[in-house]
């Protein structure tokens, strides 16, 4: 009985170690998206906002995902992310969060035409913070292409594009 309960402490706290080895860092992505079986490493994770879509006096968060720094668009543009997806330039999801409820998940992947944008109810995801969490998806079929992701980010704020 005594070793048995050395070894389960033992375990719990390797378990515990693992747990918080892994957890991401601020400005940081720890995890995968996969598109049609192709596996992507997110790494990156920027905290902007953009206009509620339901109600113009409230701002809903974007947290945006990548593979790849942003460059010179900024974290809330979907479409100049998009275009450098569709050029393989990077991977993004962009997650849209009103209060605490995911809305949707913005897709931008190389093969894709435009943003792909997935229902939030389809995901799996539990805040932590302001722009931190996790996200997952079951691999799901949706418009001829297969989508699936295992996440954890802690967004900081976007550094602002320079003025051109």
């Amino acid at each position: 009985m005594f070793k048995t309960h050395h070894l389960s402490l033992a375990v719990a706290f390797a378990l515990l170690f693992v747990s918080l080895s892994v957890a991401a860092a601020p400005g940081k992505a720890v995890g995968t998206v996969s598109v049609d079986g192709t596996t992507t490493t997110l790494t990156l994770a920027a905290l902007s906002s953009a206009e509620n879509l339901f109600d113009s006096k409230k701002t809903d968060t974007i947290v945006t995902l990548t593979d790849k720094p942003l460059g010179d668009t900024a974290a809330e543009d979907d479409i100049g992310l998009s275009m450098k997806a569709r050029r393989g330039d990077l991977v993004a999801l962009m997650l849209r969060i009103d209060g605490d409820k995911l809305l949707n998940v913005g897709l931008m992947y190389k093969g894709l035409s435009g943003v792909v944008k997935l229902p939030g109810a389809w995901f799996q995801y539990a805040a932590t913070g302001k722009g931190a969490g996790t996200l997952k998806l079951a691999k799901r079929d949706f418009n001829g292409h297969s989508y699936a992701c295992e996440l954890e980010f802690s967004a900081t704020a976007a550094a602002r594009p320079a003025a051109r």
